[in-house]
């Protein structure tokens, strides 16, 4: 069922909840009464809304769905992320970015990393956005990202009017959620066409020549990572539409890194991507996790072949990466 309809028919639940407490306390004469009846309507009311929040992750009213604390980091000091193939830890300061060795044990991630790439390449960003601190991989080698694409230019097509068309809208719930590639390039070419569009990537340190658009465009994981800093200030911005999407977000069918972190309690915006074709082969993942009032940005790029076995090896290093996030 489609995130909208979901959000509908709940509402339609609680104001009919609302609207019979209002009837059986207006029907009584004892103050008592009505004092109870009023008290038994706000609790049905107030528990209605948390199911209306448990059935769509993320879609909290006031904070766009993420409710934990996030360091004001700029897109741009993300790219300055380190690209070594040796896994380092990082501290993202508000202009500046310092990394050295990584100290503690990482045998987990070093052995992900390694069933990854005897199928393909791999790179990751791991940042606590609360704190700044972090590890990356590899994080400046461009890899094919698949699907994962889509959240980029959703971004891009929600600040420049996707949101005031409801026919986009229902194409982007079908992209984000389900993957849908018929429903993205529906509304994407819309948008991919202009310089404006091919700057914007440019400004993420992801290249065209003479602004010659992909709608799957490779790209590397700070690069990936940039974006989903920008995806994170749009969704916390407290917009009806922000809201909307960090909804979507939060609803996607498959997700690598809600797998990974699912018995945490944590909750998880994402897109991801997976294909297997010739010439083409990807899973990744990317996304914001919030959990104990910290906000993560995770970004898993590989260049694996989309298969049961190269999904659970993304998911694995998600795990293991979030395993160490009180370390960092």
């Amino acid at each position: 069922m489609h995130v909208g309809l979901i959000a509908g028919l709940a509402f339609v639940l609680i104001c009919v909840l609302a609207l019979l407490g209002f009837v059986l306390s207006s029907g009584s004469g004892d103050d008592s009464a009505q004092r109870e009846a009023e008290a038994q309507t706000r609790e049905t009311v107030d528990k209605a809304t948390e199911a209306v929040n448990s059935i769509i992750p993320g879609a909290d009213s006031s904070t766009g769905g993420l409710a934990g604390n996030a360091k004001d980091i700029s897109p741009t000091t993300v790219l300055s992320i380190p690209g070594s193939k040796s896994i380092e830890t990082i501290l993202v300061d508000s202009d500046s970015v310092s990394a050295e060795p990584c100290s503690f044990d990482t045998s987990e991630i070093k052995s992900a990393i390694s069933s990854i790439e005897e199928l393909g390449d791999c790179g990751f960003v791991f940042l606590d956005m609360s704190t700044g601190h972090g590890l990356s991989y590899n994080a400046d080698e461009e890899i094919y990202i698949a699907s994962a694409a889509k959240a980029v230019l959703t971004l891009y097509a929600l600040t420049n009017g996707a949101s005031a068309d409801e026919w986009e809208r229902y194409n982007i719930e079908e992209a984000i959620t389900y993957s849908d590639n018929d429903a993205y390039e529906s509304f994407a070419y819309n948008y991919s066409g202009d310089g404006y569009y091919g700057e914007w990537l440019n400004a993420h340190d992801v290249w065209f020549d003479d602004y010659v658009f992909d709608l799957y465009p490779p790209m590397s994981a700070r690069s990936l990572a940039s974006f989903w800093t920008e995806i994170l200030q749009y969704v916390k911005s407290g917009s009806e539409d922000a809201q909307w999407f960090a909804g979507v977000l939060g609803s996607t069918e498959t997700s690598f890194i809600r797998d990974a972190v699912s018995e945490t309690g944590a909750t998880v915006i994402n897109k991801g991507g997976w294909i297997g074709e010739e010439g083409y082969a990807s899973v990744t993942d990317a996304g914001i996790i919030e959990l104990d009032g910290h906000t993560y940005l995770m970004v898993v790029i590989t260049g694996q072949f989309d298969e049961g076995l190269t999904e659970e090896n993304v998911t694995d290093l998600a795990r293991a990466l979030f395993a160490v996030r009180n370390q960092m």
